[in-house]
């Protein structure tokens, strides 16, 4: 349903969680991803005071804390998103997310907590000189992404840090250079809640990443790795090719590389959805 809220400004989507995470109908608002450790993901998602609150399926046998689900063997590509719910909506491409036309922006917003568990295990790598900073260890995110153009435009917590992520997804078939960038932006609050909002203009080729009300990072030429040495976390070969996404589709994760033993409580209060004219 969508709300106007005033001559400049549409609401398109906001969930308070009230009753926890609406999934598991057809016409449901989230749709929880199933992964190679089960249905839904390793992740248990319920309502508490605070918010929606995540956390991993596992405790740690020594601490009782969150604990991601240790692999078995080895993991698929993917396994890098530990639980993740995406919200159920068509833009008029037929692809998921929501329209993205150049006469207007399109904001994502979410009030994130973060607690990771177990970080300190192995050295840092990246552009995390604190292990508790390091994506790959253990992160809860407000993710955005196009699966036509395979971008991905993330806001991720740490134990210590807020991190954009953008992402080139592989594309079978294009040729075009996939990647991986992490660019820090602020530190965290450890348990307490970040606003975090994403805004793409489609008009201007940009995406800006705002943490608390302030305007942290701006990335143009959306489609070009634009970052290289220690915020890449991977990156395929290929031809650089500008990417102008038609719709964003919306999404919760937790994510972690390589589990040993470490996890993450994500806290969410809300997420909202919106639509700006120029």
């Amino acid at each position: 349903m969508t709300v106007q809220t005033g001559a400049q400004r549409q609401l398109l989507f906001h969930d308070d969680f009230a009753h926890g995470l609406d999934h598991g109908r057809p016409d449901a608002t989230w749709r929880p991803r199933d992964t190679h450790i089960g249905a839904g993901g390793d992740g248990v998602a319920v309502r508490t005071a605070d918010g929606l609150v995540v956390v991993p399926k596992g405790v740690h046998p020594r601490t009782g804390e969150p604990a991601f689900t240790l692999p078995e063997g080895p993991e698929p590509a993917d396994a890098f998103l530990r639980w993740t719910a995406y919200l159920q909506a068509t833009a008029s491409s037929g692809a998921p997310g929501f329209d993205t036309p150049p006469d207007r922006t399109l904001t994502v917003e979410a009030e994130l907590a973060v607690r990771a568990y177990g970080t300190c295990g192995a050295p840092a790598s990246g552009a995390a000189a604190d292990p508790a900073e390091d994506v790959r260890r253990g992160a809860g995110a407000l993710m955005t992404f196009d699966r036509e153009t395979g971008m991905v435009f993330d806001l991720c917590l740490t134990g210590s840090a807020v991190y954009a992520l953008y992402e080139r997804l592989p594309r079978p078939g294009t040729g075009d250079r996939a990647f991986s960038v992490a660019v820090p932006l602020a530190d965290v609050r450890p348990g307490r809640p970040h606003h975090c909002a994403l805004t793409y203009d489609p008009a201007a080729g940009v995406v800006h990443w705002a943490v608390d009300g302030i305007r942290a990072l701006t990335v143009g030429d959306l489609g070009r790795q634009q970052y290289d040495g220690v915020h890449v976390l991977w990156e395929v070969p290929g031809e650089e090719r500008r990417a102008t996404p038609r719709q964003l589709a919306v999404g919760l994760t937790t994510m972690a590389a390589r589990p040993h033993g470490q996890g993450v409580r994500l806290t969410v209060r809300r997420v909202a959805v919106h639509s700006t004219t120029h």
